[in-house]
């Protein structure tokens, strides 16, 4: 018996780390960023346990939003790093928290 497909598996939500600044994807919810203060399951508190979202309903804020300090619009969504294959991830989450930092910096 073989392995199945890669698109056979069943696909889990972005991991979230306390620290992480992230943005609700839906445009009706508040535009603001918030910070990753613990993660629990499907879901991640956010803003020093203040706020509790479901981890399918966030995305990591790309630099462009760590700058104008929101979320900013559908093209923005653009520089959001893409998981191409699990070999992937962990490359492109470090580049843009590198890229955050960088943000900081200056």
């Amino acid at each position: 018996m073989g392995l199945a497909p890669d698109d056979a598996y069943v696909k889990t939500a972005e991991d979230f780390l306390a620290g992480d600044v992230v943005v609700f994807i839906d445009k009706a919810k508040t535009d603001r960023l918030m910070t990753v203060h613990k993660v629990q399951g499907d879901g991640v508190l956010l803003d020093g346990n203040r706020n509790f979202a479901l981890t399918h309903l966030i995305r990591t804020a790309t630099t462009a939003e760590l700058k104008a300090k929101q979320r900013l619009p559908a093209p923005a969504a653009l520089f959001v790093p893409v998981d191409l294959s699990p070999n992937t991830h962990d490359e492109a989450r470090h580049l843009h928290r590198a890229l955050g930092a960088q943000g900081w910096v200056t």
